[in-house]
């Protein structure tokens, strides 16, 4: 695993040389302890793309990152997770 990102205007760089930093990385801007503008706006706390389809009665709590074309079903619930481009996440599911 090997990710670098650098955000000019606000002087963030991070990087990360295993899945576990790579992690922290994500949370920590979810979390807005550090300033970068993703392609996902914010809402409640977490990034999500306006093209993610989430149910009514999906939860998605604080902490997450819900990229392009997600579907998140009925009575599921994420919470400090990030789910990628084009996840299905069926009904009643619990994604932690």
């Amino acid at each position: 695993c090997n990710a670098v990102v650098i955000a000019s205007q606000d002087a963030y760089c991070a990087r990360a040389l295993t899945i576990s930093r790579f992690l922290d990385m994500n949370r920590e801007i979810a979390q807005g302890k550090r300033q970068y503008l993703p392609a996902e706006p914010l809402s409640q706390g977490s990034f999500v793309h306006p093209s993610a389809s989430l149910d009514p009665k999906a939860q998605i709590g604080q902490e997450c990152v819900v990229g392009a074309s997600v579907k998140v079903g009925t009575g599921s619930s994420v919470k400090k997770s990030m789910l990628g481009e084009h996840c299905q996440i069926g009904q009643n599911c619990k994604i932690m």
